[in-house]
């Protein structure tokens, strides 16, 4: 029986700027190389921060997707909207997660995915029934964590439990080490004798073999050591066209079926976190922990923002709380469409305020994308003064900093200004539950202070060059070709 193959791409960027950094330098080549095998199948998965931040500053990327979800040739993934590691969060907030980024999916590219993509490759089993109700039925297991759960072929396993059951594909990290080695060195022998190995192994089974990578991997990542993009785009091309004259076909996974049953899977975290607990030497190495669930337990950052997002959960139930209360005589329904818009901004601010929350190496007090989750408190309080027609001035923390902001209403606009020097923080429509100025999702590079009524000092970043286009072309660049020493 033929091999069946998966080839996964994981976009993934907080809300802001330098997403036109990655696009430049990575997305738009990727998927214009995809696009250029139209023959071939490609399953994306698209964080819901990233999504945000695209269809601001660079919509044409969404239209190379949005192009090929409609020829058939991409297949999406779902999952957490700001990529946090589900095992270390609480599974409210994973469930919240879950319905945020299929919001956001079915608003700006109108699909509801079946297959999940899960972050950093940790999992416990209490995730099965968060999958189930959010609609998934295929998900990638890391090939190490199928091995540990006793599955010895990479064949898709069905994998069951209390609440709920989910096929798993195997997420092949050997097959991932040599086809990223064939497209960044060109070197490709390594690839094809693997996959002629799995071949043979296949024969008497229908295996799955799953490549999932970053797809900054596809020219960002080269782009930081010095290295032109197109280089990376131009070996994909290459490895893309020798996969085109083989037997073997990319497949989209949500046609995976199982072929057994798991009914315990151990909690596994993805290798590099490990490493990266006690490795000094590798990328995002933190002290001072035996392994990744070492750090996942312990950790003073994780500990102190669980603490965090607890009591702005909380808010959540007390604005629900006053909503339902609503007078009679106010003549609207406790929930009226605006309050539940400014609801539904709430739930995105939340969860977009927990990006890559669980990883080891990055985050901490002062880190923006978790410590500007208070500004869900701004949206939640909108909720609770949606079509109040009462025109009136007062002072408040609305939005959580540790400042008082002035409120200036006339009963429909409402505008947010600084408590020092009035600077307009914000402004909205209480009737129509529209935002005027101010974006609580943007991701500044800045420091986050407490207390801070300044504008944010943003770090400088020197200015580097970067593609115009997205051609997988290298003629243009020939002249200034170095030979370098083959690598190990």
């Amino acid at each position: 029986m033929a091999l069946k193959l998966a080839a996964v791409f994981h976009f993934n960027q907080s809300t802001t700027e330098r997403i036109r950094v990655a696009d430049r330098a990575a997305y738009r080549g990727l998927l214009s190389v995809l696009r250029s095998h139209p023959d071939l199948k490609f399953n994306l998965h698209l964080s819901g921060t990233l999504l945000r931040g695209l269809a601001w500053l660079s919509p044409d990327t969404l239209d190379l997707v949005r192009a090929g979800l409609a020829d058939g040739q991409f297949s999406l993934l779902g999952g957490l909207h700001a990529q946090n590691v589900a095992y270390v969060s609480d599974d409210r907030d994973n469930r919240l997660q879950l319905q945020v980024h299929a919001r956001v999916l079915q608003e700006l590219l109108g699909v509801r995915p079946r297959v999940y993509w899960n972050p950093e490759r940790t999992w416990r089993d209490s995730l099965l029934p968060l999958l189930t109700e959010a609609g998934y039925d295929v998900m990638l297991l890391e090939d190490r964590t199928l091995r540990a759960a006793g599955v010895t072929a990479p064949t898709p396993v069905r994998v069951t439990g209390e609440g709920g059951a989910v096929n798993a594909v195997c997420d092949d990290t050997a097959l991932r080490e040599r086809f990223n080695w064939a497209v960044w060195y060109g070197r490709d022998g390594e690839l094809w004798r693997y996959l002629d190995e799995q071949q043979e192994r296949a024969r008497s089974a229908a295996h799955w073999l799953t490549y999932a990578e970053d797809a900054e991997a596809m020219g960002l990542w080269g782009w930081e050591a010095g290295y032109l993009p197109q280089s990376h785009w131009a070996g994909l091309d290459k490895v893309l066209g020798e996969f085109e004259t083989r037997e073997w076909a990319f497949e989209h996974l949500a046609s995976v079926k199982a072929r057994q049953e798991v009914t315990a899977v151990p909690e596994t975290a993805a290798g590099w976190m490990d490493r990266a607990a006690v490795d000094p030497a590798a990328r995002y190495h933190e002290d001072g922990y035996s392994s990744y669930f070492d750090f996942a337990s312990r950790s003073p950052k994780l500990n102190y923002f669980r603490k965090l997002y607890t009591v702005v959960r909380a808010s959540f139930a007390e604005t629900e709380s006053v909503l339902a209360a609503v007078p009679a005589e106010a003549k609207r329904p406790p929930a009226s469409p605006a309050a539940a818009r400014f609801v539904s901004l709430a739930e995105e601010v939340y969860a977009a305020h927990q990006y890559e929350f669980g990883c080891i190496g990055i985050g901490g007090r002062e880190y923006w994308p978790w410590e500007n989750v208070r500004n869900t408190f701004l949206y939640l309080r909108l909720a609770q003064l949606a079509d109040d027609s009462t025109p009136r001035r007062w002072i408040e923390d609305l939005n959580g900093d540790g400042n008082d902001e002035q409120l200036w209403s006339d009963g429909r606009q409402l505008a947010m200004f600084t408590g020092y020097g009035g600077r307009l923080l914000g402004w909205f429509d209480l009737k129509r539950g529209s935002v005027w100025v101010g974006n609580p999702l943007a991701m500044p590079r800045a420091r986050y202070l407490d207390g801070a009524s300044a504008h944010p000092k943003l770090r400088e970043e020197a200015p580097r060059w970067l593609p115009d286009g997205s051609e997988a072309d290298l003629r243009p660049f020939k002249s200034l070709r170095t030979k370098e020493p083959a690598p190990p």
